[in-house]
């Protein structure tokens, strides 16, 4: 899935720029993981 991927790359690319928003990151994937279900 494209979408997939650009989402794992929007991730790495705030992780990088911010260690901070893991936490948000962490969050908003386990949003997205239930929703994919």
């Amino acid at each position: 899935m494209p979408y997939m991927m650009l989402f794992l790359g929007a991730m790495l690319f705030v992780m990088g720029v911010s260690e901070i928003k893991v936490d948000v990151l962490v969050l908003l994937f386990r949003y997205l993981f239930f929703m994919f279900l």
